[in-house]
């Protein structure tokens, strides 16, 4: 008899100890899948930044209507920048929107900071640096208009997106800006 239960022992170890192995091997598998998944989505929205930025002639054009000028400060940029529906007006809305975009993914994790290096990173760095002050300043003007929690809502992306990518060089001395 007490072989019996010996056997009934053994194989409830063994079965238990397949069903853990088992178990682990699900999880494992499921990691790797959802990392893949993850990896997959990632290239998918690196993809469309391509086609929104680089790829994009209207980008382009954008983005070298904003270099090629010039304004001494915040009343010439607005000058500059004209009526809605303008095409300086558009150009700019054009390049900051789809660069607040980017700013949102990157912030929201979909897509790595690495990344946007690597595709655009001194176009981003070039631009912020050309456009940023006067981002501050219509940001300062608006939030004399806001309420408080108006205001938590005024954050730039474009902004997020640049400080990002300077941090991201800076922890990569190899990169040059």
């Amino acid at each position: 008899m007490a072989s019996f239960e010996f056997l009934a022992v053994t194989v409830s170890i063994i079965g238990l100890s397949a069903s853990i192995i088992y178990y682990a091997n699900v999880l494992r598998n499921a990691n790797k899948t959802q990392k893949m998944q993850l990896e997959t989505r990632q290239a998918q929205l690196f993809i469309q930044i391509c086609n929104q930025t680089l790829n994009n002639p209207a980008f382009m054009k954008g983005y070298y209507v904003i270099m090629d000028s010039e304004w001494e400060d915040f009343n010439e940029y607005i000058e500059f920048l004209g009526k809605p529906g303008s095409e300086n007006w558009n150009d700019i809305f054009l390049v900051g929107g789809i660069l607040e975009s980017i700013g949102v993914m990157v912030k929201e994790g979909l897509v790595d900071i690495s990344l946007v290096w690597s595709l655009m990173g001194r176009i981003v760095i070039a631009y912020y640096e050309k456009i940023g002050p006067m981002l501050k300043e219509r940001s300062r003007q608006w939030s004399e208009s806001r309420s408080e929690r108006e205001k938590s809502r005024l954050e730039w992306k474009a902004d997020y997106l640049y400080h990002e990518l300077m941090k991201y060089v800076e922890n990569h001395p190899e990169l040059t800006v």
